[in-house]
């Protein structure tokens, strides 16, 4: 039941930090809606900035794993490329929105928790995708020195990160799914020349 309760306060402060900013969220607010007290709530949070960290790192979590969802050694750099268009079209598709808080998490970047968990988010994504470019490498599919892996990482990672933004903007994935999946091709076929 304790998990339970953990749960129910991040979710509440998620969709809360979908539609408000951090400021204006409170743990009264949050304990209102989920009809529990604001002592209950102290009992899972030291405060409202350890429930704003769980949500970022659980979003994290879900994001990473379905970013990289049939990422591996054993594929090609092509087939790698093409399945994070895909997973990255789907997530938009199914998403709830729910990666506008990292964006507003910037906002308080000044915070050294909240810096640190930002960091992470950005470090790991960004190391996931120059794995994907590495074991071209590894494997000769592709022949580029390891500060242009590091540089193409860095420029997909911002694309992405263009496509993102342009999704919180437009409010809804308007983009057919050849968008992304050609996305990945984009990438390989830089690599090649």
């Amino acid at each position: 039941m304790a998990e339970g309760k953990r749960e129910l306060i991040m979710d509440i402060a998620e969709e809360i930090l979908i539609k408000a900013n951090y400021k204006s969220m409170t743990t009264l607010q949050i304990a209102k809606i989920g009809k529990i007290s604001e002592a209950t709530l102290y009992k899972y949070f030291k405060g409202k900035k350890y429930i704003f960290l769980s949500v970022l790192e659980r979003f994290y979590d879900n994001i990473y794993n379905n970013f990289f969802e049939g990422v591996n050694s054993g594929n090609t750099i092509s087939k790698n490329f093409y399945f994070i268009g895909e997973n990255l079209y789907n997530m938009l598709k199914n998403e709830n929105m729910s990666y506008k808080i990292v964006y507003k998490a910037y906002s308080e970047i000044d915070d050294e928790k909240i810096k640190e968990v930002l960091k992470r988010i950005f470090n790991e994504i960004l190391s996931g995708i120059r794995e994907v470019i590495n074991w071209g490498i590894e494997k000769h599919e592709i022949d580029i020195k390891e500060i242009d892996a590091e540089i193409l990482a860095m420029s997909m990672w911002g694309v992405i990160d263009s496509i993102l933004r342009k999704h919180i903007v437009d409010d809804e994935c308007d983009m057919e799914s050849d968008y992304f999946l050609n996305l990945g091709a984009i990438f390989f076929n830089l690599l090649i020349k």
